[in-house]
């Protein structure tokens, strides 16, 4: 049997309306949750890193100084010098996921959110190109929000990705309209740490 409402259509269509702003406004709290919570995990990550960093410039001190003290350095040197070129071989290509992620969180538009990111580095004979990643995610307001995501990564102030691409996209039936989509991308050089430089310490007269 089909149902009837016997309510005006005044107060049904107002309500229809509460309903459709109130899932949007859900759908907005949950992105700046999430956004917050990548945030505060990758700032982690990123202070982490960083006393990382600061002690192995202490051990570099060390280093500096008992070589400083001995009269035949030379051995040492070779020694210091082959050390460094693993570290270098080990570290290039190394992408500060930290950055990107913060990055990322300030650049993405206010209606989309994600909900997956994947990324691993790049095996490609292209210089500067550190890293693939892939992104999955949801726009609150239809396909406009999927526009808006490529050309919020192309901006030129946004140097550290290229090559964004939405292989898919599709606009639930709605209301309120939501579109789900699968992006993909690839790091520069710009995305990379300095860590190398800060591991491997400076030996001689600067």
């Amino acid at each position: 049997m089909r149902p009837i409402n016997l309510l005006p259509a005044g107060i049904a269509e107002e309500r229809s309306k509460r309903r459709r702003v109130f899932l949007v406004i859900a759908a907005i709290a949950v992105y700046i949750f999430a956004l917050v919570v990548g945030v505060f995990y990758w700032n982690t990550k990123v202070a982490n890193k960083v006393a990382e960093v600061e002690a192995q410039e202490q051990r570099n001190e060390q280093v500096r100084l008992e070589i400083g003290a001995l009269g035949d350095a030379g051995a040492i040197v070779v020694e210091l010098e082959a050390k460094s070129e693993l570290v270098r071989t080990a570290l290039a290509g190394e992408v500060d996921w930290g950055s990107f992620i913060n990055d990322l969180s300030v650049t993405t538009p206010s209606t989309v959110w994600l909900n997956n990111m994947n990324g691993a580095a790049t095996e490609t004979s292209v210089g500067g190109l550190l890293a693939q990643v892939s992104f999955s995610g949801n726009g609150i307001t239809g396909y406009g929000d999927v526009s808006a995501w490529i050309r919020s990564l192309d901006s030129v102030e946004y140097v550290s990705i290229t090559g964004v691409w939405v292989p898919s996209a599709q606009q639930e039936p709605g209301p309120p309209v939501l579109v789900t989509f699968n992006s993909t991308a690839v790091l520069t050089s710009y995305a990379g740490t300095n860590r190398i430089e800060a591991l491997i310490p400076v030996v001689g007269d600067s």
